[in-house]
């Protein structure tokens, strides 16, 4: 399958004395000089290092630690399993078993830049970005990415978070991105976006061109990621019960493929929903055929009006009085309990069902590792 679930990109840490700060720009200075073009320079407060004229998988931030005054720095590696790992593919999540390749590249660049970058085990993992690429010309056919991303777009925002939104120089003032919807929290962020977009606006910021065939096949592809940061992956080392188990970085359990399952299926589940989409219409005919009591029936009817009015979940629940909305948030949970996505698909659109992009991943990924055990 083109669609894939897994990771993207992670960030390490590791505490530095000043000396060895120091040191260590010198060290990038030397083998930029010598070996291979590096771009050093600094950025709000932190200096920065990457590669110039390819992208590696790989670059580095070294930011004081609190403020100037304090004697220690971090250095934060920010790394790419997959072009770690030597394959160059922005549009295939990263697995575990990528790893194996990533790690001693990472060991081998490091050794040869300076001694003090150590090997990969030496450090923490400071954030990992889970994620799961759906390829929807695969998952829904009858569909364009746009359309689905205009669905997703109409998902419930959790308490505790907010939308991000970009300032329009010309509206004077902060408008959605119509390719993305990304939600912040201080513990994880939660990020959907068209994939193609995404690329272009890389090439855009003087990144490395992306293959033309590559940037093709992205055009399908709608990325849900996590990024979980610290907060968040402390929570999941105490899931995972493996808080005292003495590794550093702890990767051989956070990067396991049921860990990114169970994250993704999480967040998913939270924002975009569990059930398929459906037309008004349609969505009605299925809560009828349930045969509830007139009331009941009323109110789940209700409610997909009033998401429909609002045009979002999480408007639709703003527009509620502080008494009603526990109870229409309760409603909510009933529609996803009857496999219904309370927001419905425009009527100019002709569709009448759009499958929920998570469980027809999980259903064709089933059935890939069934026909697997028969090979």
């Amino acid at each position: 399958m083109k669609s894939s679930l897994g990771f993207h990109t992670m960030e390490l840490s590791l505490q530095l004395s000043k000396q060895h700060s120091f040191t260590l720009v010198q060290d990038f200075t030397e083998y930029s000089r010598k070996k291979e073009k590096l771009k050093i320079y600094p950025d709000e407060g932190s200096t920065k290092i990457t590669f110039r004229n390819c992208d590696r998988g790989i670059h580095w931030r070294i930011t004081p630690k609190g403020n100037y005054s304090d004697s220690t720095d971090i250095l934060y590696v920010k790394i790419n399993p997959k072009i770690l790992g030597g394959d160059i593919d922005y549009i295939t999540a990263a697995t575990y078993y990528d790893m194996s390749v990533a790690i001693p590249n990472f060991d081998c660049i490091s050794k040869e830049i300076s001694p003090i970058l150590q090997t990969f085990n030496c450090y923490t993992l400071s954030r990992i970005d889970y994620c799961i690429n759906f390829c929807i010309d695969e998952l829904v056919p009858h569909c364009t990415p746009q359309q689905i991303m205009n669905l997703i777009k109409r998902s419930n925002i959790p308490s505790n978070y907010e939308e991000w939104k970009k300032y329009d120089s010309v509206a004077h003032r902060t408008k959605d991105v119509k390719s993305s919807f990304y939600l912040m929290n201080r513990a994880a962020d939660i990020n959907a976006y068209l994939k193609y977009d995404e690329l272009l606006d890389r090439i855009q910021k003087g990144y490395p061109p992306i293959p033309e065939q590559m940037l093709e096949d992205s055009k399908s592809i709608i990325r849900f990621e996590v990024q979980c940061k610290r907060r968040k992956k402390y929570d999941i080392i105490e899931h995972l019960g493996i808080k005292d188990n003495g590794e550093i970085n702890k990767y051989r359990h956070l990067l396991q493929p049921q860990v990114c399952e169970e994250v993704i299926s999480r967040y998913f589940s939270e924002t975009v929903g569990c059930g398929d989409w459906y037309s008004f219409a349609k969505s009605v005919e299925k809560i009828d055929s349930y045969n509830f009591n007139i009331q009941k029936r009323n109110r789940l009817v209700e409610a997909l009006r009033i998401v429909s009015s609002c045009r979002s979940v999480h408007k639709a629940k703003e527009s509620r009085s502080k008494d009603d909305v526990d109870s229409f948030t309760r409603t909510l949970k009933e529609l996803s309990a009857l496999g219904i996505n309370p927001v419905t698909i425009p009527q100019t659109w002709g569709i009448k069902q759009i499958p929920n992009l998570l469980a027809e991943y999980n259903f064709r990924e089933y059935d890939i590792d069934k026909l697997n055990i028969f090979d």
